[in-house]
């Protein structure tokens, strides 16, 4: 059954060309795309080895949404896609739509040649408009940034955390009805159980009890929009917006 289905992706045509990092963060968060069969199932591997492909114990994120259409670039670990990249892998039905930590490793095939999407630190490095992002993680963009306090953070800088599990996520908005407990709204590229970028409110307190800090851009040259602080602490966040049959549910 496996070997019957057939796939290809449909693109929400945005582009990655901006100087707002903020922009470039709303793009991949906004980023539309239908999950169809062979993608899905191209790399599935019958050897049981997740390096080689997606397999019975490490099946795509996407296996069950089948028709769905969703919005927020997919997870990859390690992954760097440019809106262009994403559109060449999947044009030809080459590529799955992202992959995770068990199905990396640093020698050939790994899931960066046959997984398509994006991963923190690159969502993280194209907002602040690094050249060299396929060389960026978390540590490098650690080591490029500037360490500064809560009380600094503004849209367009980022939590970094290096100690464990590396990750990181851009700061989009602080809420100045909030500033007791420093609430923020953040954009991320993140694994389960959401699999995809994603905005949601997060606490700089609570961060950074989870060994998370706050950085600035300090190479950047462009300057985040500000954003309206207007706004109120939502119950919906997350909230990824699913379609199904081109219906929201």
């Amino acid at each position: 059954m496996r070997n019957t289905l057939i796939v290809f992706f449909i693109l929400a045509g945005f582009s990655a060309v901006s100087a707002d990092p903020l922009e470039i963060a709303e793009n991949y968060l906004e980023f539309e795309w239908t999950v169809r069969d062979s993608n899905v199932i191209s790399h599935y591997t019958n050897t049981g080895d997740p390096h080689r492909g997606y397999t019975n114990l490490r099946p795509c994120d996407w296996v069950d949404s089948i028709g769905v259409i969703i919005t927020g670039m997919p997870y990859h670990y390690g992954g760097k896609d440019t809106f262009a990249q994403w559109q060449d892998d999947y044009e030809s039905n080459n590529f799955g739509p992202g992959a995770h930590s068990w199905h990396w490793q640093s020698v050939a095939p790994n899931s960066t040649t046959w997984a398509a999407g994006i991963d923190c630190s690159g969502l993280v490095s194209y907002c602040w408009g690094i050249t060299d992002v396929g060389n960026c993680n978390c540590d490098t963009l650690a080591e490029r940034a500037t360490l500064i306090s809560a009380e600094q953070v503004q849209p367009g800088d980022a939590f970094i955390r290096t100690a464990y599990y590396d990750h990181t996520r851009l700061c989009y908005a602080r809420l100045e009805d909030a500033l007791e407990y420093q609430w923020v709204d953040v954009i991320e590229a993140t694994a389960a159980p959401y699999n995809k970028v994603i905005k949601r409110q997060l606490t700089i307190e609570e961060q950074m009890d989870e060994d998370f800090y706050c950085y600035s851009n300090s190479d950047s040259t462009n300057s985040a929009s500000v954003r309206s602080t207007n706004s109120r602490r939502r119950k919906a966040f997350p909230n990824p917006r699913w379609v199904k049959g081109g219906k929201s549910v």
